[in-house]
């Protein structure tokens, strides 16, 4: 889609310019830009200066941007992870404000006043679309933001030895954690935690097969979308490759592999990725970034050809 020569750190769909996606890209990612693969527009952000600033489009600073989500066509939602805080783009000012969190604080704190300490990734609860869950990096926790009060709340504390990167949503409701090299699932309900992926005493380099004889790279960097109820895609930047997590099978393939950019007929299982970093799907288009930009798959993506033979 677009080669900006710069590494894509996250992406989310722009609700406020139909048909463009919204990224952060250096490292850190301290704008946001919105592209449609050709032109690129900058949101908010100023790319030679980081700090915390609230500010009109280039004016305003950013400690690092791992995380955006819109909460309306016109509000941004923005994570910014070195300043410990939630911030929000008015998208037709292009003006920045805080949203929630102390942006010149971090710590453990729920309620009205929260704290926060390295928010990673923000997504909208599919059960309730008034909050919004966020994994809280450096604190461990997957925490929930009620927007109708402006409080946080504790739904989990994971491994406090191990590293937290990322999280994605089912459609029933529970989320699913990248923790070290495995994969690990919190039940909306009975709010318990179950490894699920990875095997937690592998040395964390690269296995496919059943799900929980699978291992995954260890890096610092890592996202995960759910395509449908039973497939979810992991970046597996160390080896160069997307990992499908397939629970209907339970278990584990790898696909676009051995580097370079995509190209040709392109579906999951004809296609080739360098360092992916971020997954986005917008209608029938995923979004991968990459070491230097954007790329995608269009239409159907396709991954028949994975699955085991039947046996019926």
């Amino acid at each position: 889609m677009t080669q900006n020569g710069k590494a894509v750190f996250c992406m989310c769909e722009d609700l406020y310019i139909t048909g463009n996606i919204i990224y952060g890209d250096t490292l850190p990612p301290i704008a946001l830009k919105s592209t449609d693969g050709r032109s690129h527009q900058l949101i908010a952000g100023n790319e030679s200066d980081r700090g915390y600033v609230e500010g009109v489009g280039q004016s305003a600073n950013f400690g690092a941007i791992y995380s955006c989500l819109h909460l309306s066509k016109t509000s941004l939602l923005v994570v910014d992870f070195s300043n410990h805080c939630l911030r929000l783009i008015n998208r037709l000012s292009q003006q920045t404000m805080p949203f929630i969190g102390n942006c010149t604080k971090r710590g453990f704190r729920d309620g009205i006043e929260p704290l926060f300490k390295g928010p990673w990734k923000v997504i909208l609860d599919f059960m309730n679309n008034d909050r919004l869950l966020l994994l809280d990096k450096y604190n461990h926790a997957l925490r929930a933001i009620n927007m109708l009060n402006m409080s946080a709340s504790t739904l989990a504390v994971f491994n406090t030895s191990l590293q937290q990167k990322s999280i994605a949503q089912h459609t029933n409701g529970n989320v699913y954690v990248f923790e070290s090299s495995t994969i690990i699932e919190y039940n909306y309900v009975t709010r318990s935690i179950t490894l699920v992926a990875g095997s937690g005493h592998g040395t964390g380099e690269l296995r496919d097969g059943p799900l929980l004889e699978s291992q995954f790279a260890t890096v610092w960097t890592v996202d995960m979308i759910f395509l449908t109820s039973n497939y979810m895609l992991v970046t597996d930047m160390r080896n160069q490759r997307l990992r499908l997590v397939d629970f209907g099978w339970n278990m584990v393939f790898s696909i676009c592999i051995d580097g370079g950019r995509l190209y040709g007929r392109r579906n999951l299982t004809r296609c080739r990725v360098h360092n992916p970093r971020a997954l986005l799907t917008v209608n029938n288009t995923l979004f991968i970034g990459l070491n230097e930009g954007i790329d995608s798959i269009q239409g159907s993506l396709k991954f028949e050809c994975l699955l085991p033979p039947s046996t019926t």
